[in-house]
């Protein structure tokens, strides 16, 4: 019996510790943003982001024109371009920050540029990941698709992917002789994700 609430015991501890862990990165990743060169970056982005949305503003209209113009075109085709002109505004933002981010780099330390760099990485993978899980039909596995894969991507580009699969392979349920962990169903949930969008870009 001692050994098995001692067993219990680690098995609770270990998704808290993993947790405590994450907050206290977050916590010295928000202190950070006091400093002012990353103040400079954060500035940069929201002015970014706001022009890309008065940009979306004012394009999206002669966008969706144009759309109506193509009329004639496959439906699969409109049903691209009408998610497109959805996120055009995070298509603009994209399209101005990673600039910004080059520029920056040449002329100053790219440790002055790393903040920018990390939101462009995002704003890219996001995008990305919209088009591609695109092609799989079942709308309700799209969305979690998508919103796994946007959740992981984030924890890879801000470095806390080993953590996160730490926690999620914690969470898990003994059936017999076998183990079965929440990172397995989200492994499982993945390569089946792959191969219907695979299958749906052949066909």
């Amino acid at each position: 019996m001692r050994i098995l609430k001692s067993m219990e015991n680690e098995i609770l501890q270990a998704p808290q510790e993993i947790a405590i862990s994450l907050w206290d990165q977050a916590q010295v990743f928000v202190e950070g943003l006091m400093r002012p060169w990353n103040a400079y970056q954060v500035g940069i982005a929201i002015g970014l982001f706001l022009a890309a949305h008065f940009l979306a503003r004012l394009l999206g209209p002669y966008v969706h024109a144009w759309m109506r113009g193509r009329e004639g075109w496959p439906k699969w085709r409109m049903r691209f371009l009408v998610m497109l002109h959805r996120r055009l505004r995070l298509i603009l933002f994209v399209l101005l920050i990673w600039p910004t981010v080059w520029i920056m780099q040449s002329v100053t330390w790219p440790s002055r540029s790393y903040l920018l760099d990390m939101l462009a990485s995002l704003a890219l993978a996001w995008l990305l990941i919209t088009i591609l899980t695109r092609f799989i039909v079942n709308g309700f596995v799209r969305a979690i698709v998508r919103y796994v894969a946007w959740t992981w991507v984030t924890l890879g580009i801000l470095g806390l992917t080993d953590e996160a699969q730490t926690l999620l392979d914690s969470i898990a349920v003994e059936l017999g002789e076998m183990r079965l962990s929440l990172w397995m169903v989200l492994q499982a949930v993945g390569v089946i994700a792959v191969l219907m969008v695979a299958a749906r870009f052949v066909s």
